[in-house]
């Protein structure tokens, strides 16, 4: 029965570990997550003011995407963004601007979901990449 325990206590911790971190560009979705891609990471930028700022996105490497959910939770806040031709690839380090946004300001907290298709090797991904706009 002591076995028994320590092996859930240790399975237990491994998945507690395993969902829990700090980087935004992390795509696993953890052991029990959604899943989701290692092979790919976009990063974010902004520029702009609060009646006229825009996001812009660098993936790591080409790739097809067929819609962007962009989103800012403490607001309630939700677009998404349905990318006209799906067949587009984006390549991998060129920043391709999003529609631009009013009301952002400085300290927001977004969040990015990208889901397409990496080119190299036609997986399937979904994406979360986290953003707080800077002062």
């Amino acid at each position: 029965m002591k076995q028994i325990a320590t092996i859930f206590l240790l399975l237990f911790a491994a998945i507690f570990y395993s969902s829990c971190g700090s980087d935004s560009n992390d795509s696993s979705g953890g052991l029990l997550g959604p899943g989701g891609s290692n092979s790919i990471s976009f990063t974010i930028s902004g520029q702009g003011d609060p009646t006229n700022y825009t996001f812009s996105a660098t993936p790591s490497v080409d790739t097809k995407i067929t819609r962007v959910i962009a989103s800012a939770p403490a607001f309630n806040f939700a677009d998404t963004i349905v990318i006209a031709d799906p067949t587009q690839t984006f390549t991998g380090g060129t920043a391709y601007a999003l529609d631009p946004y009013t009301g952002v300001e400085a300290g927001q907290a977004w969040v990015f979901t990208f889901t397409g298709t990496v080119i190299s090797n036609n997986e399937a991904y979904t994406v979360s990449t986290n953003y707080t706009v800077p002062n």
